[in-house]
């Protein structure tokens, strides 16, 4: 399964970033293949989710608050 977590390192007031190693090894150890793509300014989840549905990711995840989860799905229904 090619797995794609889209993580806004900003949310939670940076919570999100320092809880991202343990994230990452948690979802390694089920699915080895898993991305986990960072997003860097305001509208890059979205790019990061419409490249990724592009690209055949299986499941998009995201990581992050409302902002980013708004960016995630508006990016898979751009690649729709």
């Amino acid at each position: 399964m090619n797995l794609v977590c889209i993580c806004n390192p900003n949310a939670g007031g940076g919570r999100a970033l320092q809880a991202l190693p343990q994230l990452k090894r948690t979802v390694k150890h089920r699915f080895v293949g898993a991305e986990f793509k960072l997003t860097s300014a305001r509208g890059h989840g979205r790019d990061l989710a419409r490249i990724a549905a592009l690209d055949g990711a299986d499941v998009v995840v995201s990581i992050g608050g409302d902002g980013t989860l708004n960016e995630v799905v508006n990016g898979l229904m751009d690649a729709a």
